[in-house]
This record gives C-alpha cells, structure tokens and sequence, in this order.
C-alpha cells in the first residue's frame, strides 16, 4: 500500500465518519477486503470492483480502492478527495477528472479510452450484504466475541436463522486485534468444509467493520453444557452417537489436511436435529500452514486437551495431537462434561501430560472405548490411531452393541427448539472409503436424501479445481500421500481462504440488472 501523504485527504474515520451509504448499497461495492479478495473475482478485461481497507485497526482509519482488470493485468487505484470533497483517483493519468460521488467517477470512465471500464465485477455470494441479515439477540460470548442469533434472507426471499459471531464493542487494542486475526482463521478454514458433523459456513458480513462470520444456527448449544445439565440422564448408547459423530466430522477434517487444534465438548455444538456439530476453528490451521507457521508466546493453548509433543517452547501440532484431544473428549463425554485437573495449575498439568499421568477413566465407560481413549493417550504420536481407525470402530459399536436409543429416552429431545430424528432416519454411515479415494471434493458422507447434502449442483467441474498432493502429518495409521480435495466448481481461492462457490443471498436476477446499468449504450 502506498503512503498516505494527507490524511485528511484519504482517510476516513470509522468512529465519526460513516461511510457513504450511496457506496454501500453499490453493486460494485466489495466491502472491507483485501485486493487478493478482489483480484479472485475479476474474470474478464473491464470488470471492475471498489473495495475498502483499514489503514490501521487502532486507529480505525480506512481507505477507497478500485480494481479492474485490462490486458489480463490487475491494477489497484487509491480513490482520494479533494478539498471541495470531490473523488478522483490517485493516478496522473486520472487526476483530472472528479465527481460528487464514487459511483459518478466509476461511470464516467466506462468505456472510456483512458481507463476501459465495462461492468462491475460479480460479488462473491460468501460476501454477505449487511442489509441481508437481521441481528435478534445474543446467544453466547466470550472475552472479546459475542454470538448473536439472526435471520438472513436468501435465494428467492427465503429466511434463515443464522449464527453471527461478532466482536464486543470495545477500545480496539493489540490483543482484540489478534482476536481479528483468529476470527480470519476460522473464516478460511470453515469456508473450504461442507459436512453433516461440521458446522456449516455461510459467509461474511463486511460491508462495514468489523468483519462478522455469518454460519449455522445450533439451537441446542454446546455438548460440554448439555452434558453438564443432563448428567447421568445421558445413556451410553446416546453418548457414543456423539463419539461416532465426532469422529466423523475428525476424519473428514483429517482427509483435507486441516488441524483443529481446539477440540472439545465445548467446541461441539447441537444441531436442530441433534446431529453434532464440529465447530470453532479459531485455532485451526492446515498442515502446510502449521509446517511454516512460528508459534510465539501469545498463543493460547487449551492445556488440558494438549499432547506431549505440543506442550513445550516448540509444539508439533498434527492430525495425531487431534487424536489425543479426541481422547479427552472421550473422557468429558462419560464425565458429564466435567475438566480433567479441575483445580490443578497449569505447570501440574503439562507435566502429569508429559509423564503420563492421564486422569482416570469413569467405569461408565464401555471397554471398547477405554480402548480408543487408551490408544489415542500414547506418548508417541506415530503410534496413536487415524482418525479413520478410530470411527470405523466406532461405527460398529453405534451400529450393534451400543445402538442410539429412540428419540424418546433421548437427552436431546429435551432441548427447547431441537427434534430428534427416529432410529431409521439416523445417518449411522462412516465416510465412505469410496469417497476418500476419488470423491473428497466437499462430501465426506454422501446420502442423496440427507437434508444436509443439498448442494449436489456445487459439486461439479472437479477437473477445474487445482488438485495438490499433500504428505499428511497423521503418521503411518493413516495411509500414505493423500490428494487434498477440491472444494468448489472454482478453481481459486481468495486470501482468506474463502471459496467463491454456494449461491446464498442476492437473488441473480436483481444483480444482473444491476451490473447491467452500468454498461454504456
């Protein structure tokens, strides 16, 4: 980014300043992204899109962009004011020419010879309008983010309750701001996956700051609360469908090479039909990321759920280290929700962690689970199991011996808002090992009747989508060199790792006609 030699001629502030609506209801209009996200979307010579960057997070400040693409080449210009309040562009060749407004300026250069504009670029469906969906009340929070429910309207008017996570409103600092960056990560990580056992990403909110992670609404909560309220009210077979279903959304997580690092009950939620949810990828990276990523001393590290090899100055984090915390979450699930080490301090537990001083398993627990929770609690990573092995025998367990019970002495059930689906309607399938080998595009369970998989139409032009072979971190268990799977009809994927696939909120109608008005007769 060049330097912004007076301020006050191009930056706006967020705290006193709003932006100008009539750029944000623009179709051109791409919100607060970065000018990679831009570049993803402009296809064709003359497509165009303006965009907005904060200069800096703690100062609130930002800046107009435009991108257009000509001669296949990409060029950003810095949209600036003049002291009459007038736009133009940062760009001798342009400076002669303002207007009131930034969509006059963008107009005027359409078809013109200096800078050959034909229509705006199509804005990414996973891009969400911040007029699309409806803020309720809040459902949860933490330290600096809060979720809230609301209703975002799709395609064809349709109306969906959603899931918003959003940060407090507070003094933006160093620490909030790293907050940011994590959010960033959820982000990439949620918009490559599409799975029945993993939380469903629908998009961003970024007409405005800050950034708003729009994804499915759980109304049951989270697994480690229900366990807490329901205690022993829980059956077994009930408790290893959660197993089962965790374990599904692991090794789905497992075949396209990305890390957790952050499961838990805690991190699972309920969905309305009580099918398990993997959610809070706030921590997760993928394996390639984790090999260049520098882990410095701001990192927060769950302890209770960490392995040996991740507790130390240089953690290894992996496909295995989630199998070690998949064992802890074996341990919380037949404790109720319970922590391991409730009042131990945090040097007691990494070193009862590294001597294998493990908490005990309650005798509730089944001997084919002990089994699994003993096996992924080794000390050597390489040794512990897949996650594959790990769901194939959980799947004979929910499927004989310890089969659900029917939805009326099911804890689920109880949940205000939450149905429960009857034995025969159940999806008791592993990940087909069919899929693994040839299909990993975004379903890891494929049932064409599934409610969940309704998106078969996204799931073409595979021969589009970059296929990179990937040497997994998960050890030997869990086979040799895997293909990591496309994920989308696209063959790109912006700087946020958001996958430009899944037609969600404008009507096309609507936006054709208004790309359409830009084209000079």
């Amino acid at each position: 980014m060049e330097k912004i030699s007076s301020p006050s001629e191009t930056c706006h502030s967020l705290g006193s300043i709003k932006l100008p609506e009539d750029v944000l209801t623009e179709v051109f209009y791409f919100g607060f992204v970065t000018p990679n996200d831009v570049e993803a979307s402009l296809e064709r010579d003359g497509e165009f899109a303006v965009y907005a960057i904060e200069t800096t997070a703690l100062e609130k400040t930002f800046i107009f962009k435009m991108a257009y693409k000509a001669n296949a080449k990409v060029t950003h210009l810095q949209i600036r004011t003049t002291p009459t309040l007038e736009y133009y562009f940062d760009d001798k060749r342009f400076k002669s020419r303002t207007a009131q407004t930034i969509k006059k300026l963008v107009k005027s250069y359409i078809n013109s010879k200096e800078m050959p504009l034909t229509e705006p670029a199509k804005r990414p469906a996973i891009f969400i309008r911040n007029d699309k969906v409806q803020i309720k009340h809040r459902v949860g929070e933490g330290n600096f983010c809060f979720v809230s429910k609301a209703v975002m309207t799709g395609t064809n008017r349709v109306l969906k309750n959603v899931a918003v996570k959003n940060f407090k409103d507070s003094e933006i600092t160093a620490q909030t701001h790293a907050e940011q960056k994590e959010m960033m990560t959820e982000i990439s990580s949620l918009s490559a996956t599409y799975h029945v056992n993993i939380i469903q990403f629908y998009g961003v909110l970024c007409d405005v700051p800050p950034i708003k992670l729009v994804m499915e609404f759980c109304p049951g909560g989270s697994l480690g609360s229900h366990l807490l309220s329901q205690k022993d009210a829980i059956k077994i077979g009930e408790r290893i469908l959660y197993l089962f279903e965790a374990a599904r959304g692991m090794e789905y997580l497992e075949g396209i090479s990305i890390v957790h690092r952050d499961l838990a009950a805690r991190n699972c939620l309920i969905a309305i039909d009580t099918t398990l949810k993997i959610g809070d990828f706030g921590l997760s990276l993928t394996t390639q990321e984790l090999s260049e990523e520098k882990i410095d001393g701001n990192f927060k590290a769950p302890i209770r759920l960490l392995s040996p090899e991740t507790i130390g100055k240089k953690p290894l984090f992996s496909h295995k280290s989630d199998v070690w915390a998949y064992g802890m979450l074996c341990w919380e699930i037949f404790n109720n929700g319970q922590k391991p080490w409730p009042d131990d301090e945090v040097k007691k537990i990494a070193r009862d962690i590294n001597t294998g001083k493990m908490p005990t398993v309650p005798n509730t627990m089944p001997p084919e689970v002990k089994a699994i929770v003993k096996a992924c609690w080794n000390k050597d990573p390489e040794s512990r199991p897949s996650f594959w092995d790990i769901l194939h025998k959980l799947h004979k367990l929910v499927n004989g011996k310890y089969a659900p019970p029917p939805p009326p002495e099911r804890s689920t059930t109880r949940i205000k808002g939450v149905y429960a689906k009857s034995l025969d309607d159940l999806n008791l399938k592993a990940n087909s090992p069919k899929g693994r080998k040839k299909n990993r595009r975004i379903f890891s369970v494929r049932d064409d009747d599934d409610p969940h998989h309704r998106h078969k139409d996204t799931v073409s032009q595979q021969s589009n989508a970059t296929t990179t072979t990937t040497n997994s971190s998960s050890g030997k268990n869990s086979g040799a060199a895997r293909k990591k799977r496309p994920v989308g009809s696209v063959n790109r994927t912006n700087s946020l790792g958001l996958v430009q696939r899944r037609s969600i909120t404008l009507p096309s109608k609507s936006v054709g006609q208004e790309r359409s008005k830009f084209k000079r007769k």
